[in-house]
């Protein structure tokens, strides 16, 4: 059938009466999708999905996921993702099996995943970097935790500090993990190599780790 065919269709008898009205809508059954999820904090699981077939039609998609004491991945199927709360963090392997639904048919995709090989916390907010008064070879570098991982003491984070010169390609490394929300750091400074506290603090790099 061609594209264009698509359209309302209505019969009408002599008298101008409507008989009968129907719409087709053009399209195909669902394909497999590719299904990805993310784990910012051991408290959330986001799983979100890309089409591999344009369908052209509405679809409705239901989630399933098994394993121990599994919980619900809830579905925004607007923005094609589902949510896990609380999951079970410490659970070997879970799978999340998505289904998609349309006025032709239905396709499941299936997805093998561990969740603790997948945590990965967003990065530190609010980093900034400031000169520490009458220290003139050191700096302080300050941050808040990611919003997105809640304070427990039984999941703590570690950030590592790394740092270089403007114009230099080579970076130094804090030798430790940090568990403090600000760090006094040392660095060795020339004045040829000499750049400003705002030129400095745009070479800075932090990033989060689980412990």
């Amino acid at each position: 059938v061609d594209p264009s065919a698509q359209g309302d269709y209505s019969c009408w008898d002599s008298r101008g009466r409507l008989l009968h009205a129907v719409q087709l809508r053009l399209g195909h059954p669902p394909g497999l999708l590719n299904i990805s999820c993310q784990v910012p904090s051991y408290m959330h699981v986001r799983c979100s999905w890309v089409d591999t077939v344009k369908t052209f039609l509405p679809s409705e998609y239901t989630t399933s996921l098994r394993g121990k004491d599994s919980k619900p991945c809830i579905v925004d199927a607007v923005r094609k993702h589902c949510d896990i709360l609380h999951p079970a963090i410490w659970q070997r392997l879970h799978v999340l099996s998505v289904t998609e639904t349309n006025g032709l048919g239905s396709k499941t995709s299936t997805l093998y995943f561990k969740l603790r090989e997948l945590l990965k916390p967003d990065p530190p907010e609010s980093v900034s970097v400031g000169q520490i008064v009458g220290f003139s070879d050191r700096l302080m570098v300050s941050w808040n935790i990611p919003s997105s991982w809640p304070q427990s003491d039984a999941f703590q984070l570690v950030f590592h500090i790394r740092y270089r010169p403007l114009g230099s390609r080579f970076w130094s490394e804090v030798s430790e993990g940090v568990r403090s929300r600000a760090d006094g750091l040392r660095f060795r400074q020339r004045r040829r190599d000499h750049v400003s506290m705002q030129e400095v603090a745009s070479v800075v790099k932090m990033k989060s780790v689980p412990i």
